[in-house]
């Protein structure tokens, strides 16, 4: 029973991967994730002026989530 614990443990870190970054991929795609990432803030950065720029153009008061970036 131990000789077979000591095996499949034995098996087991042999196998496994000794990467430091297991899972993350390549650093390709992580700056892929990270331009797709700054492409939708900046789209949402848009929409929202756009959005505030309509309801002041409607004469209605804009409700500010936040303070505005950049």
């Amino acid at each position: 029973m131990i000789l077979r614990a000591i095996f499949w443990i034995g098996l087991v870190a042999i196998l496994m991967p000794h990467e430091p970054n297991v899972g993350l991929g390549s650093p390709r795609a992580s700056g892929l994730v990270e331009t797709i990432k700054a492409a939708a803030l900046h789209r949402l950065i848009e929409l929202r002026a756009e959005l505030l720029e309509a309801e002041q153009a409607r004469g209605k008061s804009a409700v500010s989530v936040g303070p505005a970036p950049g």
